[in-house]
């Protein structure tokens, strides 16, 4: 029998290195609750070192980073597949964990550190990639914010082009309802006016009219007289009546123009034009 040394204490082992009170300890789903160095009550257990231990006596095992759990805790230990003892050992080499036996086997020659060593050494360069970890999710974070501050200037930088275009659109189309009134305001002013004209010009014919016809039948009347003293004092008057009445077949009076359609539809062309640009317009500034 043997001793060896666990955890600052000495326990005893057999030439093949097996603890000769193994059978007495407290394995997986065991039932034992104290302390296997001084027999006070256990208040956890060593997973890889497969010991229970009170608070003082579990201190080192905490100190070198070893899985502790609750006395009554069921956690099965990871094991080497070749040989089915606790993996106590990591080969750097090959970068995996190994079990005392693989050190003097397979692994031999290669260099092999305690899981705590290597559970140190790891933890160390990992926590050494904090820190620019953490820079690159400030600098993320910061580009989010960039990203959305841009989003929502670009939201309102497009409400307010929508607003600005529709008001430019409302004034347009002001622009053109007034024109559009303007025009229809002066184009009715010159119908009457015309219509007015058009009238007293008509009554004026149809009065010369009336004029003719009356002479005309007196005309007639005479042309059928028979008797020579009535024909003859009525010829002198008729005659002057045919006479005065002579410049009614003279040229017509050349018509009033006064509504120029040609003018209105080059008005109207030129409105359409100012429609056109101030589209054209908005569309620019729409783009910009």
């Amino acid at each position: 029998m043997k001793m060896r040394e666990f955890e600052g204490q000495t326990e005893a082992t057999d030439g093949e290195g097996e603890d000769v009170n193994a059978n007495k300890r407290v394995k997986v789903g065991g039932c034992e609750s104290h302390c296997e160095v001084c027999n006070e009550e256990a208040a956890m257990r060593c997973v890889p070192c497969e010991i229970l231990c009170c608070e003082r006596h579990g201190k080192p095992h905490k100190q070198k980073g070893h899985k502790v759990v609750e006395p009554g805790v069921d956690v099965e230990e990871p094991r080497c597949t070749e040989h089915g003892n606790s993996v106590n050992f990591y080969c750097k080499d090959d970068e995996n964990l190994v079990c005392l036996m693989c050190t003097v086997e397979q692994h031999k020659g290669h260099h092999v550190v305690p899981v705590e060593l290597a559970h140190a050494e790891f933890k160390g360069i990992l926590a050494a990639k904090c820190s620019p970890l953490i820079e690159s999710i400030k600098e993320v974070g910061s580009q989010i914010q960039q990203v959305q501050q841009e989003v929502e200037d670009t939201e309102l930088s497009g409400t307010e082009s929508e607003e600005r275009i529709e008001e430019e659109r409302r004034e347009m189309y002001r622009a053109v309802d007034e024109k559009v009134n303007r025009m229809k305001s002066w184009l009715s002013e010159r119908q009457r006016v015309k219509l007015s004209h058009l009238e007293h010009q008509k009554q004026n014919l149809q009065h010369k009219m009336d004029s003719l016809c009356e002479t005309e039948s007196t005309l007639k009347a005479s042309l059928k007289e028979l008797e020579s003293v009535s024909f003859l004092e009525g010829y002198k008057d008729l005659l002057h009546r045919l006479e005065s009445r002579s410049h009614f077949t003279t040229t017509e009076p050349p018509p009033l123009r006064l509504l120029d359609f040609p003018v209105m539809e080059q008005n109207v062309d030129s409105l359409i034009q100012l429609n056109e640009n101030l589209l054209k317009e908005i569309e620019s500034k729409s783009q910009n």
